[in-house]
């Protein structure tokens, strides 16, 4: 598996599918075009442990393994894994929580 560097995160996505050249894509199929752009699902698998901001002060990553997270389709980076993308925490546009 790929231990994520700075604040990349690596993400299980959910509802994925595979083309005949072996690209793993997230689905949007069945979604509202709002929904395919900021809604696909995943699993947070790996975490980087942060990123040092322009004043040199280090800021650590706020999601944490086992979080189901949303986030848009033009942010996936292909790992090896199928159905695993690396995306920067910035690019998450939210955490789920079963409340």
């Amino acid at each position: 598996m790929i231990r994520p560097l700075r604040d990349y995160v690596l993400v299980q996505i959910e509802n994925t599918h595979t083309t005949r050249a072996g690209l793993v894509l997230a689905s949007a199929r069945g979604m509202r075009d709002s929904q395919a752009q900021y809604g696909h699902r995943g699993v947070v698998l790996a975490v980087g442990p942060g990123t040092t901001t322009r004043k040199g002060k280090f800021k650590p990553t706020v999601v944490k393994v086992g979080d189901s997270v949303r986030f848009g389709e033009f942010q996936l980076k292909e790992t090896d894994e199928p159905g695993h993308v690396l995306i920067q925490e910035a690019d998450i546009t939210g955490i789920e929580h079963g409340d």
